[in-house]
């Protein structure tokens, strides 16, 4: 059964009218989640070890497992370059992310795990691929 569910998924996912659906929909989904993610979460990137996160209303977790600031900053980095269109260039969020992606191949490179330069990688090549050909970042 879960094979017949797979394979079904697969055919709906590689039809050509699914694929423009999707093309045609993923505009609407940036401009709604942009402006979220823009309050939320990019006024305070990149984040330092001393940024405080909140757990809610005097909620404390006696399990938290400790994150690194590394990867939380590469997951930001991930989903928001997502985002990123030759278009918004020079919006201060996409300043941000490419400045934090640059500083971090430069002094960082050598020093990542091999996951962490695997995101950083996956990253990059987005961000290359909209970069406009005049050399927004000169």
């Amino acid at each position: 059964m879960g094979e017949l569910s797979s394979r079904y998924l697969q055919n709906i996912f590689t039809s050509n009218s699914c694929f423009l659906f999707f093309i045609k929909f993923i505009p609407k989904l940036q401009k709604q989640y942009l402006k979220i993610f823009n309050q939320q979460i990019l006024q305070h990137f990149p984040f330092h070890a001393t940024t405080a996160v909140g757990l809610g209303k005097g909620k404390k977790s006696s399990n938290a497992s400790m994150v690194s600031t590394v990867t939380i900053n590469l997951a930001v980095c991930d989903v928001m370059s997502y985002f990123v269109m030759a278009d918004k260039m020079e919006d201060d969020w996409v300043k941000k992310v490419m400045s934090f992606v640059m500083e971090t191949l430069a002094m960082d490179g050598c020093n990542l795990s091999t996951e962490h330069m695997q995101n950083l990688l996956h990253v990059t090549s987005r961000l290359v691929k909209v970069i406009p050909d005049e050399g927004v970042w000169n």
